[in-house]
This record gives C-alpha cells, sequence and structure tokens, in this order.
C-alpha cells in the first residue's frame, strides 16, 4: 500500500492516503477528487494512531479475504414506501422494513451494503433505523462544535431524549454495521474540517475507522443523486472489480459528471469484493417468480418524488408567490419562509429538477471552492444551487439573480450585488432554522430609506447555544432567491471576519 501523507505529495492511481482524522483537511479530499487515472487514491483514516493502525490491519485483511462468491446486495432506500423485498443475493428495504430484520442484514458481513438516503455525517436515515453513533465517546467528546443533540439532550430524528427506550429501539450504531463494502450515498457522508459541527462526531467517522467495513465509499459535499446513480457502480463492484477503478469509473461518468456527485473511497483501492468475472457476464438480481409486481413498484417508487403532499402545498405556494394580488404575494412568501425553516426550499428542486450541469463557482459566503448546480425545473425555469463543502446549499438562486446576500461571521447578513432599483417590488426575510426542541424563528429583512432591501441586517446577538442555520430568502420581481449558511453551536455572535484560505 502506498502512503501518500501531506498535501505536498502528488496522489496517484491506486495510492493511498493515510491521516489522522484531524489531519485530513478539504484540500486533501480535493486532491483525492482530482487524481486522474484508472483508478481513485484510497484514504485509511484513524481518530488516534491506534485506531489508524487498526483500521489498516483490518483494510490488509479485507485485501486478501477470499472472495468465493458474489457478496449479498444489501439496497436500503428510506423514501420507498415499501417493506423487505429479497431474491437471490438480493435485498431491498424500505421505510416499512421491519427494524429487526434490517438489523440482520446489515450484520451479515458477506455484503455489499448501499445506503441512499438522508445524511449529515452525523446520522443517516435507514428508514426504520436511525444511523446513530450515540455512545459513551458521543456524549463525553470535548469541543468547540457539537450538534444539537449533545446541547439539548434530544434527538430530533426520533424526537425523544438521548437514553430513551425509544431512541434505543430505533438506534444503529455504525459499529453494528459489517460488510465487505459500503456504499453511503448520502448528503454528505463525509462533513469538511471546517463543518459547523465537528466531524468527530459524526457517523461518517465511525464508518470510515470501522473495522467491520472492508471499504466505506461516500460523499464529501451535499449531492444530488438517487439510487439509480449507483446502480452502475454497484454492477461493476460484483463483477469483481477493484473498488478504486470502481469508484473511478463512477465519477467519470457522464451521469456523475452532470449530478456533481462524486465519491471518496476510505479503504484499499485495490479491494475486489467478489470473485473476478468475464466483463460481459455480470450477474443481475434476480427476484423470486412469485414477486415480479414489487419489482415494478420499485422502479416506479425510486422514480415518483417522494413528500408528494408538502411538494403540492409548496408549488401552490410558488404559485401564489408569482400571482399579482399583494396579499397572495404575502402569503406564498410567508408559507416559502415556512418551508425554508422546515428543509430548504432546494430540497423540493432537487426532487422536482433534472440536473443540466455542474460548472466551477465560489462560495458567496467563505469563498472556498464551489459547485454551481444548473436544475431544470420546470419547462422554461432553471434553478442554480450553489454548494459549497463548508456552507453546504449557499445559494439558490434563478438564472439571472437580481440580489445577492452575503452571511458573514457573527451572522451579519449584508446586500453585496444586483441591489434591486428604487420601486422594484419585494419581500425578504431572514429565517433561523434549528432542530428540535429549539424553535426556528424569522424576521423580516429591513427597508432602506430608499424602500430598497437595507445593505445590511445583523442577527441579535443572543445565545444561540445549539447550531443554527441562517437563510436570507428574496422575492425580487418575480424570482426568488436564498442564500443560507450553518452555524456551529454559540457562533452567531461578532467575530472577526475569516480570511480566505
Amino acid at each position: 500500500m502506498a502512503d501518500a501523507v501531506g498535501a505536498a505529495s502528488p496522489l496517484g492511481p491506486y495510492d493511498i492516503l493515510v491521516a489522522l482524522a484531524d489531519d485530513l483537511s478539504d484540500r486533501h479530499l480535493d486532491a483525492v477528487e482530482a487524481t486522474v487515472g484508472l483508478s481513485i487514491p484510497g484514504i485509511l483514516v484513524g481518530r488516534d494512531l491506534a485506531e489508524l493502525q487498526t483500521k489498516a490491519a483490518a483494510s490488509l485483511a479485507a485485501l486478501t479475504a477470499p472472495t468465493q462468491e458474489a457478496p449479498l446486495r444489501v439496497k436500503i432506500v428510506p423514501r420507498l414506501p415499501i417493506g423487505l423485498v429479497e431474491g437471490t443475493g438480493f435485498a431491498l428495504t424500505g421505510r416499512h422494513a421491519d427494524p429487526e430484520a434490517l438489523r440482520s442484514l446489515l450484520g451479515h458481513g458477506k455484503s455489499l451494503v448501499c445506503v441512499t438516503g438522508h445524511g449529515d455525517g452525523i446520522d443517516g436515515d435507514l428508514g426504520p433505523l436511525v444511523l446513530c453513533p450515540l455512545d459513551r465517546d458521543f456524549l463525553t467528546t470535548g469541543t468547540m462544535s457539537p450538534p444539537t443533540c449533545r446541547v439539548s439532550g434530544h434527538c430530533h430524528r426520533c424526537d425523544a431524549r438521548l437514553g430513551s427506550q425509544i431512541l434505543k429501539l430505533r438506534q444503529l450504531h455504525p459499529s453494528a454495521i459489517r460488510a465487505r463494502a459500503m456504499i453511503w450515498n448520502t448528503c454528505v457522508g463525509w462533513p469538511s474540517r471546517k463543518s459547523f459541527v465537528d466531524r468527530t462526531y459524526g457517523a461518517g467517522m465511525r464508518l470510515a475507522v470501522s473495522a467491520s467495513i472492508g471499504a466505506l465509499v461516500t460523499t464529501s459535499r451535499i449531492s444530488l443523486a438517487s439510487p439509480v446513480t449507483i446502480e452502475a457502480l454497484c454492477a461493476t463492484l460484483v463483477r469483481g472489480v477493484p473498488i478504486g477503478e470502481a469508484v473511478a469509473a463512477h465519477n467519470a461518468s457522464a451521469q456523475a459528471r452532470r449530478a456533481g456527485h462524486r465519491l471518496l473511497l476510505f479503504g484499499d483501492p485495490l479491494l475486489r469484493i467478489a470473485p473476478r468475472l468475464a466483463r460481459d457476464a455480470a450477474p443481475q438480481p434476480r427476484l423470486r417468480p412469485a414477486q415480479p409486481a414489487c419489482q415494478a413498484q420499485q422502479r416506479l417508487a425510486v422514480e415518483a418524488p417522494p413528500n408528494g403532499a408538502a411538494d403540492t402545498r409548496l408549488v401552490a405556494a410558488i404559485a401564489r408567490v408569482h400571482a399579482g394580488v399583494d396579499e397572495d404575494r404575502r402569503a406564498g412568501f410567508a408559507e416559502l419562509c415556512t418551508a425554508l425553516a422546515r428543509e430548504g426550499v432546494e430540497s423540493h428542486w432537487a426532487r422536482v429538477g433534472a440536473s443540466i450541469d455542474v460548472t466551477p463557482a465560489v462560495c458567496p459566503h467563505c469563498r472556498a471552492p464551489a459547485n454551481r448546480h444548473a436544475l431544470q425545473v420546470a419547462a422554461s425555469a432553471t434553478r442554480h444551487l450553489v454548494i459549497c463543502r463548508r456552507c453546504e446549499v449557499a445559494a439558490d438562486i434563478p438564472e439571472r439573480p437580481l440580489i445577492a446576500v452575503r452571511l458573514q461571521a457573527g451572522g451579519i447578513c449584508r446586500v453585496t450585488a444586483y441591489r434591486p432599483p428604487s420601486g422594484t417590488p419585494w419581500l425578504g426575510a431572514i429565517v433561523a432554522r434549528r432542530c428540535r426542541p429549539y424553535a426556528s424563528e424569522t424576521r423580516f429583512w429591513q427597508q432602506g430609506a430608499d424602500g430598497t432591501p437595507a445593505r445590511r441586517m445583523e442577527v441579535d446577538p443572543v445565545e444561540f447555544e445549539a447550531p443554527t442555520t441562517l437563510a436570507a430568502v428574496f422575492l425580487v420581481g418575480d424570482r426568488l432567491h436564498v442564500f443560507s449558511r450553518p452555524y456551529a453551536a454559540s457562533a452567531l455572535a461578532p467575530l472577526p471576519e475569516e480570511v480566505p484560505t
């Protein structure tokens, strides 16, 4: 195994970057993603030297383990309204799966586990279970950037206090997963080192260092993807192709490039999880003959957007926003702010839109390198999502924006460009979105002396003891603009502005 520690060392295909978690920076991840060749480099990581040594030994054991048979393919798609569907060497679970059956599948060991669902690097949606790293280390680790549940003692996923029986029944600790390889196709599996929540707490960290998983493949920035996005990757792995080559082929595919879907590999790129087969003899999953109707139902469910009722209400609110009646516009705008406080309007665009292309950009808030995703959300409407590794969905803007806002350290919100001319109709608000048990808050943007939006708004320096996402949302004319940025616990207090690196 090659050792490529340090930003100065160029990375090549099949190399392995070995690092302590605290030393693994965004710059290292960018170097891994930028490596060109037949294979992607792998990453071996540990929170301390002992854990790193244990992971290296487990990675070597996985590399040399015999693979006389193909792995059990375990596919978990929490948004599907189904239970457990099993086939020959194949299992698919949705949100109605039996929890104990799901635990058993995830502890199988000789498997390829593929999860497509919500995840923020801290926890993850598995349907009936929550992938959650809550344990003694989680409760005792000291940091300046804890997650909401550490601050409040309340799990907002299960709406239950930490340590309660409800949480114990729904929690699946990452260490319980045993697999030859795992693909966590989620919003962000490995957060930035400068994330608003310390990634030491996260499920992503625990999966990456786990000695029970041969290799982990996951995301390092918010991505727009569906279960279909990783189908070719899974099929390649069960043909016995080395995992580094399979991930490199995925990242280079037209579908992945169009969606801005790039994956990282935590493990040895030479690892094979199945016997090597002829390229034209790839086995296809087969459902039992008694269940052909379930296959059609799965396909339709994957293609249909979830949360139909919420999306319908949001579409109606957007229609009112675009209506000419002032009262309807205000009511629609208020409803949009409510939706933003709930999950973010960009989640709706991702469900109903089609990715057109991805181009390099700069985060409007922290000035870090970012991606601009163009989404076709209607016959004549295009949205642009600027996605930053640190600030998440930093901007959600129309094709021709009419206002630009920067959210700075300490909760300072500043109009920086495209200030609408006097007389242009506009509505603006600041939404502070927080997880339960903390309430979200909305306040309207102040008006300047000339009737246009005030150039600067500052969040009241009150105690935001839990992580908070601020969003500045504007309707200028008939164009909706959203700029958002997450802040660490107690970070919404006046601080010196960060210096771009």
